[in-house]
C-alpha cells in the first residue's frame, strides 16, 4: 500500500461527489426526455392563443367633414443655416 494524504483524500471525496451529481442530473434528464418524447404536440411547445381577427368596418360613404374646417396647421419653416440670435438673461 502506498500513503495517501489527507489533501488527496478530500480530492478524491469532491471528485465522486460531482461525478455522482453529474450521473443524477444525466438521468433525471434522460427519463424526463423519455417520458415526454410521446407527448410532444402539448408538452413541449406552450399553446399561444391566436388574436382574435376583426374585419376592418366597410363604408359605403366617406366620412362627412365640416365645411367651415380649418385647413390643418403646418408649422413655420426655419432655415437650418440660419444662426441664432443674441440670448438675453
Amino acid at each position: 500500500m502506498c500513503y495517501v494524504g489527507k489533501a488527496t483524500k478530500i480530492f478524491i471525496i469532491i471528485v465522486s461527489v460531482l461525478v455522482m451529481f453529474s450521473m443524477v442530473l444525466v438521468f433525471r434528464f434522460l427519463h424526463h426526455g423519455h417520458r415526454s418524447a410521446g407527448n410532444c404536440a402539448n408538452g413541449c411547445h406552450p399553446v399561444l392563443p391566436v388574436p382574435a381577427t376583426t374585419p376592418p368596418p366597410t363604408m359605403t360613404s366617406p366620412p362627412a367633414t365640416p365645411s367651415s374646417a380649418a385647413p390643418p396647421h403646418s408649422p413655420p419653416s426655419v432655415d437650418p443655416w440660419q444662426t441664432p440670435g443674441p440670448v438675453h438673461s
